[in-house]
């Protein structure tokens, strides 16, 4: 008698509580219908606290509709999912498939909304508002990849017009450097060329044929200072910049050796001078000596 009583009491509990979940239920859905979206969540979810088993897939779902109202499209993929395994109506399967879907849509998951919806026809194959949905995200995945694809193509594109950039900007440089360094070259050349020979000068500056007169013995008695003065002024060899630099030293250094054999020239031509003054003086001075009158003779 006591067990009956006490069967009796858990059977009543449990009724008591059923109807309490479908009342749940029950105000939720009206929240719902108003649009009272976050209302609604609250009774599906106290309806979820209580349901048996066999309830708390249709409140599941339900909470899953008005989360995905309110856009919080994770929150509804979760409570779908609660409720997809919670049942085993093939119906009931079809319709959280098909609002699995649309929240994977909704949530960017192109790759598992294509999968909801194909296991919601596999469900009810008959459903064309699945179907519908089905073929617009192929169509998105579809336009994905073409989009995918020409960002990989540009991406290649402007990877190779920046190699194509970096190497014109190398040869150009490359081309840059050799035109300064031929320029370089020619100028030198033009330079060489343009030294030519000059008369040897003193320290001052002038000219030795300006000063025949004046610098006799100098020239005579400084001939070593000369030597020395010349080997600082001839000029030291330059390092070999190939065969064309080599070609116009040798031309440069033969026009310079050239200069300093006209200096020795015009050296030994002014010694000569000198010699030869010396000597016309030395006549006239012994004619002098012959010329000049005896003081002790008279005429008278």
């Amino acid at each position: 008698m006591k067990n009956f009583s006490l069967i009796l009491g858990i059977l009543l509990s449990i009724g008591l509580q059923a109807q309490e979940v479908r009342k749940q239920i029950k105000e939720g859905n009206k929240a719902f219908a108003a649009k009272a979206y976050d209302e609604a969540e609250i009774k599906y979810r106290e309806a979820a606290a209580l349901a048996e088993e066999k309830d708390l897939s249709v409140s599941q779902y339900n909470l899953g509709d008005a989360l995905y109202k309110q856009e919080r499209y994770q929150e509804a993929i979760e409570a779908y999912e609660l409720s997809l395994a919670r049942t085993e109506d093939p119906a009931r399967k079809a319709e959280i498939y098909h609002n699995l879907g649309n929240s994977y849509l909704k949530n960017e998951q192109l790759k598992e909304a294509i999968q909801a919806y194909k296991n919601a026809l596999k469900h009810n194959p008959a459903d064309e508002e699945t179907r519908y949905n089905l073929a617009k995200a192929l169509a998105e995945q579809k336009k994905q990849q073409e989009q995918q694809k020409q960002n990989g193509d540009s991406d290649q594109d402007q990877d190779q017009n920046s190699q194509d950039k970096d190497q014109n900007s190398d040869s150009q440089q490359n081309q840059d450097q050799e035109k300064s360094d031929q320029e370089k070259q020619d100028q030198k050349g033009e330079n060489s060329e343009d030294q030519k020979p000059q008369e040897p000068q003193n320290q001052e500056g002038q000219n030795p044929k300006d000063q025949e007169k004046q610098g006799e013995q100098d020239s005579q008695q400084n001939p070593q200072d000369q030597k020395s003065e010349q080997q600082k002024q001839k000029p030291q060899k330059g390092g070999s910049q190939g065969k064309e630099s080599q070609a116009e030293n040798k031309a440069a250094q033969a026009e310079k050796e050239a200069a300093q054999q006209s200096r020795k020239n015009i050296e030994r031509l002014l010694e000569a001078l000198q010699r030869a003054e010396l000597e016309t003086q030395a006549r006239l001075q012994r004619k002098k000596m012959k010329a000049k009158p005896n003081p002790g003779s008279k005429d008278w």
